[in-house]
């Protein structure tokens, strides 16, 4: 049985105390892939809570140390509320819960260049701050756990792609790129806008410090396609809202490509161990052949037609 169902307005008031917050009502504010979101109407106005399936309470610390990192250097998302003695996050049985502000807007699947120049530009502005000690050196999506579906035979022809995929791009990716503070997994939902402005990027759970570029890689494939494919015109907006800020250097630059079909061949492998695997879903079963065919259009552009197209 999920939280959702279980999950009591005495339980979340017994929660509000530590805050000193009357709870008056909640209801469900979205789940993401490990956690559960309420919105919370309270005495002081609306706040979101969120509870962790599947984290440690070491790194749901972690998580909340870096969204007052980010208020500290004035990175708009959204800002953790401590508990009345100053603990960043409190439990709900044996899982992890913080309290965050309720930032209002809407997640929008289809984004403009003008959006998309938003984006862009907050991440510069993302990738410029200092990095935290706290936070791994490894990408989330880098997991050894994803990898144990190669051989399972589940589906032969997609694990024998995966691998070779895989190894082909970790030989060949340039290492000798900037490293610095990335939010790992910016997709639309995200992004919270506000008609076509942008309010804030959400949901820092696999944030680390890894390479900037594989981060842009990942908001293009999050934010810049249609019907499985890459559209350079909206990855053009994006980045020109990204240098706006930070300027690419041309490593940078030259190993784009290779670092996006990385994140749609490491997206793949997320969705097919999460789905075929680990919890495995009707509904979302072939979920992860969309990344696949993602990932082969962007192998199939010509290296000149992506730079010139993206950077021009």
């Amino acid at each position: 049985m999920s939280i959702t169902s279980t999950l009591s307005l005495n339980a979340v008031q017994n929660i509000g105390t530590s805050y000193q917050l009357l709870v008056q009502q909640f209801a469900p504010l979205g789940a993401g892939s490990a956690n559960f979101n309420f919105l919370l109407d309270t005495d002081k106005g609306k706040v979101a809570l969120s509870i962790f399936e599947e984290q440690t309470t070491g790194e749901v610390n972690s998580m909340a140390k870096l969204l007052l990192w980010l208020e500290k250097h004035q990175f708009y998302t959204s800002r953790l509320l401590l508990t009345s003695h100053g603990k960043m996050t409190v439990r709900y049985g044996q899982k992890a819960v913080i309290l965050k502000n309720y930032i209002s807007g809407k997640t929008c699947s289809e984004l403009t260049a003008t959006m998309l120049e938003q984006v862009g530009s907050a991440m510069g502005q993302l990738h410029e701050i200092p990095v935290p000690e706290y936070l791994p050196t490894t990408n989330y999506y880098e997991s050894p756990v994803f990898s144990k579906v190669i051989g399972l035979g589940i589906d032969i022809e997609y694990e024998t792609w995966l691998e070779e995929r895989t190894k082909f791009l970790e030989m060949f990716l340039s290492k000798e790129v900037p490293r610095g503070l990335i939010h790992g997994d910016i997709f639309a939902d995200n992004l919270l806008f506000e008609k076509d402005k942008l309010k804030a990027i959400i949901d820092f759970e696999v944030a680390c410090n890894y390479y900037k570029i594989f981060d842009i890689g990942m908001a293009i494939i999050g934010l810049c396609t249609e019907k499985d494919r890459i559209v350079l015109k909206k990855a053009n907006a994006l980045i020109r809202g990204y240098q706006q800020v930070r300027k690419l250097e041309y490593t940078e630059q030259q190993s784009l490509q290779e670092y996006a079909e990385m994140a749609a061949v490491k997206t793949s492998n997320w969705r097919f161990w999460r789905y075929r695997y680990y919890q495995p879903n009707p509904e979302m079963m072939y979920k992860y052949a969309e990344m696949v065919r993602l990932a082969k259009n962007i192998k199939a552009i010509s290296k000149n037609t992506f730079i010139s197209t993206i950077f021009n």
